[in-house]
């Protein structure tokens, strides 16, 4: 059974996977996960509530070797060096995936 962190992940690959149904912001979550992990991302599919989906990409995640991983954080950073910071309250918005 997943923990509570895991729940937080599975909870926020949710909601990440909402704001991939904008069109716009499909560029940006593919220059982040590693092809196979973005593959099955997209056959999640829209509007999924069965919250153990999420669950189990979570797991393929943090499964990723220590270089996929890396090249995620990389692929982030350079999002954020190419577009700035934006901020809303205290959060800071990275790049093109919260869309324009």
């Amino acid at each position: 059974e997943a923990g509570p962190l895991d729940r937080v992940q599975a909870y926020a690959l949710r909601a990440l996977r909402l704001l991939f149904s904008l069109e716009r912001n499909r560029k940006s979550f593919k220059r982040i996960f590693p092809p196979a992990t973005f593959e099955r991302f997209i056959e999640v599919g829209q509007y999924q509530r069965d919250l153990q989906v999420f669950e189990d990409l979570t797991e393929e995640i943090t499964g990723l070797p220590q270089e996929k991983k890396e090249q995620m954080r990389k692929a982030i950073s350079e999002m954020h060096d190419l577009h700035g910071d934006r901020k809303v309250g205290d959060y800071i918005l990275l790049g093109e995936a919260i869309g324009k």
